[in-house]
């Protein structure tokens, strides 16, 4: 049997418990929106990590179980749920405490902490040729329960029925039928597995992707004005705090092993233009390192795509298609780069001279502070993450700091849902999701095929 966690208010800090009435004050909204059963249970998922906001250290994952059966796990990476870890959600053993979701109905939610640490370990020890070594229990190593800090906000957020929040979410007619609607779909239970389909004709990334990618920029620009939240103010170049990664069809070979599509960062309009003229004169150790010259411009290897030796910390949301927290580029765990192929080694240069870095001293040992961690949101057209948009927040140093970040978060999440996405997703569509439907299931064939069927072929 598994035990339910309880809370109460005075179990959290005021501030915490300020999170908790934001937060439910959203999801509440979103019930409201353009959610169908279809997609609904994205944006539950979305705002309970919206309010724990991980940090690097401990990345979370969510499953959300029904008798002894696990109908849905957000841990659903290509390559660490295939052999040899085998996390995906048919494998994983019901844990022992976790959260009921609706009164009077078997359906809990399951909190894992992501050992980053340990998956890096074993990640090293097999590229060094060392056999996969068998822990006692694989989802107790890598995916053990998270933190009761963790399960108490849940629990406040899902179940709590305190005075000044009226009533419990599951009592409003709406959010339950939604929840219910979105749990009891049959297509929960089908995991995504990795797979190409060789009938499907490879996409030219430069030369089919890039024409189509390049009408989308302008949309991007009003779309980052919309949303502009600078938290990282004196990084060069000047290109704000919002980057766009989009993904197409792979289809005759499997990136890293698992992941039958590619993605690639694609700057706005006005970002490729503040970053040619501030190449004109900066990043001159990195041009060195690529064998340009001073005037040359190193922009095209930003945008280079991931190869097939690759994988990219984007990944995570692609293949969840909800918003993540807590990675850290460059990890070799969630985003690595295979440093044989030169293409891939620029950008990853590239990428040092853009991004922005956290330069902090913690006092009085002067230790170097972490540096900033990835915080991605998934643009989904009919229910495929096709595009994510990330943000780089702030490591949590102090009380302060860490205050600063969630805000930053929220605000970035309220943002993108309330406006943005939408608007997002409509001019995806106009602009190349339509092609690259057609130029991989044949001319004639809609986007709009069903979820089941995209999801099968794109991830």
């Amino acid at each position: 049997m598994m035990s339910e966690i309880s809370a109460k208010k005075t179990d959290v800090s005021k501030i915490v418990w300020g999170r908790i009435r934001k937060i439910r004050s959203e999801l509440i909204s979103s019930c409201f929106g353009l959610h169908d059963e279809e997609t609904f249970l994205f944006s539950f998922f979305d705002h309970i990590h919206l309010l724990l906001q991980p940090t690097q250290e401990s990345p979370l994952a969510f499953s959300v179980w029904s008798k002894d059966c696990c109908i849905y796990s957000t841990f659903r990476d290509l390559y660490y749920t295939a052999s040899p870890y085998a996390l995906h959600q048919a494998d994983l053993s019901r844990p022992s405490h976790g959260i009921r979701i609706l009164e009077n109905e078997d359906y809990w939610i399951c909190l894992h902490r992501v050992n980053t640490k340990g998956l890096k370990d074993i990640e090293e020890a097999r590229q060094m040729g060392k056999c996969f070594p068998q822990p006692m229990n694989i989802q107790e190593t890598f995916l053990p329960i998270a933190d009761k800090e963790y399960l108490k906000q849940t629990f406040l957020l899902l179940r709590s029925s305190e005075e000044d929040l009226g009533s419990r979410l599951d009592e409003i007619p709406r959010y339950k039928e939604l929840l219910l609607g979105s749990l009891r779909m049959s297509s929960r239970l089908d995991y995504p597995t990795s797979q190409f389909w060789p009938e499907i004709p490879v996409l030219n990334y430069q030369e089919q992707m890039m024409p189509l990618l390049g009408t989308f920029r302008e949309v991007l620009d009003e779309v980052f004005r919309e949303m502009n939240v600078s938290l990282f103010e004196n990084h060069q170049p000047r290109l704000g705090n919002i980057f766009c990664v989009v993904r197409t069809i792979q289809s005759n070979s499997q990136r890293d092993g698992r992941f039958p599509y590619t993605a690639g960062l694609l700057l706005s309009s006005q970002q490729r233009e503040m970053f040619s003229e501030w190449c004109k004169g900066g990043c001159d150790k990195t041009k060195c390192r690529l064998g340009l010259t001073p005037n040359e411009n190193c922009l095209d290897y930003f945008e280079v795509p991931l190869g097939e030796q690759s994988r990219s910390a984007a990944d995570v949301t692609f293949c969840s298609g909800i918003i993540d927290f807590g990675r850290e580029a460059g990890d070799g765990v969630w985003d690595r780069v295979n440093q044989e192929d030169q293409l891939e080694r620029g950008r990853q240069s590239v990428e040092r001279c853009v991004y922005p870095n956290e330069q902090q001293t913690v006092s009085p040992s002067q230790v170097q502070a972490e540096g900033p961690s990835l915080y991605y949101i998934p643009v989904h057209v009919n229910g495929i993450p096709w595009i994510v948009l990330f943000t780089f927040t702030p490591s949590p140093s102090s009380e302060q700091k860490e205050q600063i970040r969630w805000e930053h978060n929220f605000t970035f999440y309220r943002k993108a849902t309330q406006k943005a996405l939408s608007y997002l997703r409509w001019r995806a569509e106009e602009a190349y999701l339509s092609e690259i439907v057609s130029s991989a299931f044949g001319q004639g064939v809609s986007w709009q095929l069903p979820p089941s069927e995209i999801q099968h072929r794109v991830n």
